[in-house]
């Protein structure tokens, strides 16, 4: 055999610690990957519509009454609580992956919007906020008077 200390298991074959730190960074990797991703908590999506924006969240197990929205200078914050699991003296919690806690995102808005006219709905779990344009802030078309 040309290589025989490959084949036997009681000698170190020399990838082994390649192997090792590619086990150990993978690791590392996807602990750091689900703490960051916590941070952006709730997840949202935000997009232009026609007449302003619109910004959906995805708030599963939380209540209407423990959201919290506000803008000010053109910055979007939504906060609340989520509770914990309200488990019994003799469940045992086998795996938990929906975090619980207070929580806050901010958003700096692309365009000035009309907060007298923005309407949020909350329904199966999904926050839904219409973002108007604000009247000033929108185009406006300017005729040119003939001489």
């Amino acid at each position: 055999m040309l290589f025989p200390q490959l084949f036997n298991q009681n000698v170190h074959h020399p990838f082994h610690a390649l192997e090792d730190f590619h086990r150990q960074f993978n690791q590392l990797f996807n602990e750091w990957a689900v703490d960051s991703q916590r941070d952006d908590l709730p997840p949202v999506n935000i997009w232009k519509t026609s007449d302003g924006l619109a910004l959906t969240a995805e708030l599963p197990g939380v209540h209407a009454d423990d959201i919290e929205l506000s803008v000010h200078q053109n910055q979007l914050t939504l906060s609340g609580k989520r509770k914990p699991l309200n488990l019994s003296e003799t469940d045992k919690l086998y795996r938990q992956e929906r975090d619980y806690g207070d929580f806050e995102r901010k958003f700096e808005l692309p365009l000035k919007v009309d907060v007298t006219k923005i309407e949020a709905k909350f329904a199966d779990g999904i926050l839904r906020v219409e973002l108007p344009q604000a009247e000033e802030d929108k185009p406006k078309k300017i005729s040119i008077q003939p001489k």
